[in-house]
């Protein structure tokens, strides 16, 4: 009798009837329904698609923890915490999920991050980051730079003078300095 009609629903809403190509434009998780009916009032069996749809790259925070000197300056070793998320879709479920973190340390060898790690070599340090997700999202690169100073100074007297017994000067300090 020939096909009739064919009509579709997505996540369960009103069954709508197929006319063209149509767009599902939000992120998340997506059922489409669909069957036909033909011309003698016989309805197929209906399918159903699952489509996944990310459109929004992850997003990734870095966190220094250490002990805080002056000027922004670290008097201790740094641990470096990189956290990672992917966008949620408007029902609350998770969107691809973050699939991989990856850093750079001082412009060094791109790298896998697996956890928090630490930097202990004194100066300054920039660390490179960004995360991809599940759906092949790139986050643009970002970046958060430190310093630590971590060796206490040290100070030396250099005393002149006349010495006399038992660490006693029998003169005035001619000269006092600090190095």
């Amino acid at each position: 009798s020939g096909g009739a009609e064919t009509l579709f629903q997505v996540d369960g809403g009103t069954p709508t009837l197929y006319s063209g190509v149509f767009d599902i434009n939000s992120d998340g998780r997506h059922t489409v329904t669909y069957y036909s009916v033909d011309q003698a009032g016989n309805t197929e069996n209906t399918k159903t698609i699952h489509i996944k749809i990310d459109t929004q790259p992850p997003v990734t925070t870095a966190s220094l923890e250490g002990t805080q000197g002056n000027n922004g300056w670290y008097v201790s070793d740094v641990k470096v915490t990189l956290a990672a998320s992917d966008p949620t879709d408007p029902t609350g479920a998770k969107a691809s999920r973050v699939y991989h973190t990856y850093y750079s340390l001082d412009g060094g060898a791109l790298t896998t991050y697996t956890g928090a790690f630490t930097v202990s070599v004194q100066g300054g340090h920039t660390i490179v980051f960004y995360s991809v997700d599940r759906a092949g999202n790139q986050e643009s690169t970002e970046s958060t730079s430190f310093e630590i100073d971590s060796v206490k100074p040290t100070t030396t007297d250099v005393l002149s003078g006349s010495l006399g017994t038992n660490s006693w000067f029998t003169s005035s300090m001619a000269d006092r300095k600090s190095t």
